[in-house]
């Protein structure tokens, strides 16, 4: 089985969030263990809980993105309901079996803060939806373009222009019709080599 540039591609991604996400939860472990004087125990134990939650929610939750975009387009109102619940069910749903197996499930419900921690989710889940749709639709880098000020002050750059012809594409959107023509044209783009 050769494995594509694409693939390659998407598991460094994968492989980077995961592990960035670990480092987070242990920094994160790591103030709030000095900020509260906590015994070495307590504090290895929260380093456990930090690091093993921010690798494996995100490489959830990741995963989760992956095989949501390859089953095909979606209507925004999912993005804006559907999928930020199915990402709060993934995120509460590792941190809760990772706190009990760290700290026993005998404690959970009075030291986990399962609640705030469902709350929380769901609005993170939801504003980065939102975000992240956003610059699906505007374009890659324009709202980050746009958040600091880079069309504020423009300026000049050198840019490229591709004209591409799909070979047979008349006869398949002919065949297919136009909707899964559509559809495949947007696989086409997002799979192509070069495109940043």
């Amino acid at each position: 089985m050769d494995i594509t540039n694409f693939t390659v591609t998407k598991l460094k991604e994968l492989i980077t969030v995961a592990v960035t996400s670990m480092v987070l939860g242990l920094v994160f472990a790591f103030v709030m263990c000095i900020s509260n004087d906590a015994d070495l125990d307590e504090y290895l134990s929260y380093m456990l809980l930090c690091g093993l939650s921010g690798f494996f929610i995100s490489l959830g939750v990741v995963l989760f993105d992956t095989l949501y975009i390859k089953a095909g387009p979606h209507a925004l109102i999912k993005s804006f309901t559907l999928i930020p619940a199915l990402q709060t069910l993934i995120i509460v749903g590792m941190y809760s079996g990772i706190y009990s197996m760290v700290f026993g499930i005998e404690t959970f419900m009075d030291h986990a803060y399962p609640v705030p921690t469902l709350i929380f989710s769901l609005v993170m889940t939801s504003g980065l939806n939102f975000l992240s749709d956003l610059e699906r639709l505007l374009g890659k880098n324009v709202l980050r373009g746009l958040f600091f000020g880079k069309y504020k002050r423009p300026r000049e750059e050198n840019r490229f222009v591709m004209f591409l012809d799909i070979s047979g594409s008349t006869s398949i959107a002919e065949r297919i019709g136009d909707v899964r023509f559509h559809a495949f044209l947007n696989d086409f783009f997002a799979i192509s080599p070069g495109r940043s």
